[in-house]
């Protein structure tokens, strides 16, 4: 039986994959840290195409419906900074106004959760009471599901604090270098 060169390609890519996926099996924590450090050097790229892809859609829309035909020259820079105002708008919407009010409502529902916490207890009690099986009695803490969750929601209100703020802050240094750029070429030659 003779063979042709694509069946050899395909039978050693077959073989070459298979190869591959065994090493990655037999080394499945350092293939995992692995693909993390790929992540990790790639996601300062995928941060800045989101951010074009974003920029560039309202960019076009702002470039298409707002501005005039006679902008030619500065059509893309005048929508550039209308569409960066949009996004600090935004950002500014975000960490000033939805943010400390998800902080109250978190602790709104901290403060009603152990009431809450009564009211189910007695609602099922009731509720298990009428049923014809006997459940052998549970004490429930209901204080310190209360403090954990507390503690819980607490904790997470402060680490989407600090994401959002750390986004802020990448965005507003973007946005600041970028202002320098636009800038300086137009007061150097001044």
């Amino acid at each position: 039986m003779e063979w042709s060169k694509e069946q050899i390609k395909k039978i050693l890519f077959v073989i070459t994959y298979a190869l591959v996926v065994l090493v990655v099996v037999l080394n499945f924590e350092t293939a995992l840290g692995l693909v993390g450090k790929v992540f990790v050097l790639l996601t300062p790229f995928i941060v800045g195409l989101s951010m074009a892809f974003i920029l560039n859609v309202i960019m076009r829309g702002i470039e298409q419906k707002l501005l005039p035909d006679q902008l030619k020259k500065f059509k893309r820079p005048v929508a550039l900074l209308m569409s960066l105002a949009i996004v600090l708008g935004l950002i500014f919407f975000l960490l000033f106004l939805v943010i400390p009010e998800f902080t109250n409502t978190i602790e709104i529902v901290s403060e009603k959760l152990p009431d809450a916490a009564k009211r189910f207890e007695t609602w099922s009690l009731g509720i298990i009471g009428d049923l014809p099986i006997d459940l052998p009695d549970l004490e429930i803490d209901w204080s310190k599901i209360t403090d954990w969750a507390t503690a819980f929601l607490s904790k997470g209100s402060s680490a989407l604090f600090s994401t959002t703020l750390g986004i802020t802050s990448s965005i507003l240094s973007a946005v600041s270098i970028l202002c320098l750029d636009l800038c300086l070429p137009s007061i150097c030659y001044l």
